[in-house]
Parts: C-alpha cells; sequence; structure tokens
C-alpha cells in the first residue's frame, strides 16, 4: 500500500497553469501511484488574476484540493511554510504551480524509505537568465562551502518525511528555507536522495523567482542562516 501524501502546490498568477498541474496532480497519485490517502494544499499567495476561482472550481473535482490563502503577495519562503504547517501526511512535497515540475517523475517514489529525503534536479535549466543561473550557483556553493551539505539542486522538488520536517524548527521566511530544510536534516543525518528529472518549459506566465523582492529577502536572511548553522552551534557547542 502506498504512504500518503501532502503535496503543496504554490500558487502566484497561475491561473492559466492550475488546471493542468492539479487534474495531473490527482491523476497521477491515484492511477500511476495507488496512493488512496493525499492532500493537495495550494498556497494562494495573494495572486491577483482568477487562480483563486480557478482552484475553487476544480476541487468541486478534486474533493483532496484545500485551499490556503495570503491575502497579499508573500513570497515563495512563506508559501511554503504555509504549506508544510498545514500538511498532514506522511510524506510532504511543495512544488511551484507553474507546470514545469515533470509529475510522472514522483511514479518509482510512492513509497519512501525512513528517515530519508528525495531531492530532485534539473541538467538543463531551460531559459534561464544570467542573473537566475547567479542565484543558482551562488546557493549550491553556499549550502556546500559554508553550510557544508552536498546537494545538486536546492532550488528543486524535494520530498520529506512529516515527522523529520516536525522534529526542526523553521526559522527563516525567504526562499533560502529550502535550504535550511535540508541542511538542518543532514545534520541530524537524515539520508538524501537525488534523482534527475525533467524541466518542462512553462505553458503560461512569467517567471517569479528572481524577483528584486525575492533576492533582496533572501540576501537579508542569508546572514541570519549563517548565524543560525554556524555561529550560533559555536556558541551553544552543538
Amino acid at each position: 500500500m502506498a504512504q500518503s501524501w501532502s503535496i503543496i502546490v504554490l500558487c502566484y498568477n497561475e491561473e492559466g497553469n492550475l488546471s493542468t498541474v492539479l487534474n495531473e496532480l490527482s491523476t497521477t497519485l491515484t492511477e500511476k501511484m495507488k496512493v488512496d490517502d493525499f492532500e493537495i494544499i495550494v498556497v494562494n499567495d495573494g495572486s491577483t488574476d482568477n487562480s483563486k476561482s480557478k482552484i475553487l472550481e476544480l476541487s468541486k473535482n478534486i474533493p483532496q484540493i484545500i485551499l490556503k490563502e495570503h491575502k497579499t503577495n508573500l513570497g515563495i519562503g512563506q508559501a511554503i511554510r504555509t504549506g508544510f504547517f498545514a500538511a498532514t501526511k506522511e510524506n510532504v512535497m511543495a512544488m511551484a504551480g507553474d507546470g514545469q515540475f515533470n509529475i510522472p517523475d514522483l511514479i518509482p517514489h510512492a513509497n519512501i524509505d525512513v528517515d530519508t529525503m528525495v531531492s530532485f534536479y534539473r541538467v538543463d535549466k531551460g531559459p534561464y537568465t544570467a542573473f537566475r543561473h547567479f542565484i543558482s550557483n551562488f546557493n549550491r556553493w553556499l549550502i556546500q562551502y559554508v553550510l557544508g551539505a552536498k546537494i545538486k539542486d536546492v532550488n528543486w522538488v524535494k520530498i520529506y518525511k512529516k515527522q523529520n520536517l516536525d522534529s526542526i524548527k523553521l526559522e527563516l521566511k525567504s526562499s533560502l528555507i529550502e535550504t535550511e530544510i535540508v541542511t538542518k536534516l543532514m545534520r541530524n543525518s537524515i539520508k538524501l536522495e537525488e534523482h534527475q528529472t525533467v524541466y518542462l518549459p512553462r505553458l503560461y506566465g512569467e517567471p517569479k523567482g528572481a524577483s528584486f523582492k525575492v533576492v533582496s529577502m533572501a540576501l537579508l536572511e542569508l546572514i541570519k542562516l549563517i548565524f543560525i548553522l554556524r555561529v550560533r552551534r559555536v556558541l551553544l557547542g552543538r
């Protein structure tokens, strides 16, 4: 029997992508992975288009959809926090609602070993700008050489065990929250499995991950993260 799943879908003005993403998620979980117990938590992060109406419409045919709303756009870090805190199932995963994660790549991973996290990584990141490549490469350097954890693609989709997530305190609110989670779990001896995935082209809308607001907040929290994971650890002797 497949384990239970909480899948968080991060949504900011993804009206044109939601039908494809949510329907494919539901079909993959039920028909391909044989998952009977799951929830799809859609975090509508202050969308200004018709995303909310589309989510409610889709929930009529997919009763596992749970809508969580931010009245204003708070950013990816806060959206991830909202989704993770709302999750109730054994396996927890967050993905963007832009349709760029290849959902069928989940099929071989219906059941995740205890004390294991699965990280998908992209070889070809498509039409990334030079700036987004810089941010991605910098984050990989940061987590490996400054924070002491090696992972190929910390900014992409990962699957965690809920009991492992619940064992750590989430302190960041920016896009660096995934770096915080991975580093803390690896320090707690959680096993990392990495699997290559296909990076699909966005069908509708524009990418939002490297906006000035997102990057500036991440830079501010970078100092906090280094303090949490390096300085405070030394001061407290652990």
